[in-house]
Parts: structure tokens; sequence; C-alpha cells
């Protein structure tokens, strides 16, 4: 639940410094092209984002899982940036605006959230290293700038595993700082934990 003081749509927040693949690619150093588009290792954009435009420190939201199935398995369902109605618990529908696919950076995907309309932008992904990146279109449903959150699926060798990770760093009032970090983690838990009951329902893999 958002609380009840973040309710209201905040309007006027300033843009994410984060609009395009080309920008990130300003700020995160040179990326190795792929397929679908920019790649490269997460932790750089980490980087780029631990002080803000005024070179304050930003604040960063975390929860990590293991998962009993494989990271590819994982995978599969998480990297279409339109799969958040099959995997996360309360997102009614979800479209990719203009007609592009879910995996093209610079995707804007549209979901009605527990009757709340969310527009989300893919700012890089990588099959390689399994992890995307992804800001708010519009106004953030939070009261954050420069908002910028990273999923990402690393294979677990010991049993065949997924280790999954999910942060967010943005920037915000200093005196809201830890309360929009936990909010913001116990997002991550709750949305990974409706991953967790998805992926139970899915045949096991057979074994090569």
């Amino acid at each position: 639940m958002i609380p009840e003081k973040w309710e209201p749509v905040f309007r006027g927040i300033m843009p994410s410094k984060w609009r395009s693949a080309r920008k990130i690619q300003s700020l995160a150093g040179r990326p190795v092209p792929s397929e679908i588009g920019w790649v490269g290792a997460p932790e750089r954009l980490m980087m780029a984002v631990l002080h803000g435009p005024r070179g304050s420190p930003m604040a960063k939201a975390y929860y990590s899982t293991v998962f009993e199935q494989p990271a590819g398995e994982v995978w599969k369902i998480i990297r279409d940036f339109n799969n958040y109605p099959v995997w996360v618990h309360g997102a009614a529908t979800s479209e990719i605006e203009g007609g592009r696919s879910g995996d093209t950076v610079g995707a804007v995907r549209n979901v009605l959230y527990r009757e709340r309309r969310i527009r989300q932008r893919l700012l890089a992904q990588s099959d390689v290293e399994r992890f995307q990146t992804y800001e708010f279109a519009d106004s953030p449903t939070l009261p954050v700038t420069d908002f910028s959150a990273t999923l990402r699926v690393t294979p677990v060798v010991d049993g065949d595993r997924a280790f999954i990770e999910w942060w967010a760093v943005f920037d915000c009032d200093a005196g809201s700082r830890v309360e929009l970090a936990q909010t913001l983690t116990g997002w991550f838990e709750t949305w990974l934990e409706s991953l967790r009951d998805e992926m139970a329902l899915r045949p096991v893999p057979a074994e090569r």
C-alpha cells in the first residue's frame, strides 16, 4: 500500500537525467553493443547515480533472494518488459506503447497496477548478464526524483538456482530517505514473492 501522504500524483518533478540509452552511455562508460540494444554491467549504472545532480548522496533501496529454479528459467519470465501481469500480483494489464517489443531499449510499458496507471521506460537490458534497468516515464508514484531501478538474475552454481537482486537509487527529501528506501525494499520483496509463486506453478525443466 502507498502511504496516504504519498497518494497524490506528484507534479512538477524534474525529469530523470536518463532519457535514452545514448545518455546512459555518456554516464556509465562505453557499453558493449548487443542484438537488443545497450548492454553493460549494472554496477556502472550504480556508480553513475551514487550522487545527485548537486553532488548530494543518492538514496538506495535493495532486496535480494534465492530461487530454487535455474537463473535462465527465471529470466525467461522477467526479460519481457511487458510481462508484469504474468508475475506481479496486482498488475491487471500492461502494454508497450508505440508498438515496440518488450525487449527493446527505450520501450515504455503502461501498467494498470492496483487501479493506478504507471508508465515506466526500459533503459538497459542484457540477456548475457540477465538484468534490466528502468525509470519512470512520467511522475513517479513516490516523492522521488532521478529514480532508476535494476532487476538482475545471477546463476547459483550450487543446486542450479538463481540469485535475484532488485534495487533502486533515487533522490528525495533528506528526512524521507529511510522511510522511502524501506517502502521500496518492501515492495521489491512482495513482487519477488509473487514471482516465486508463479515459478512454483511452472513445470521443472528436464535434466540434460
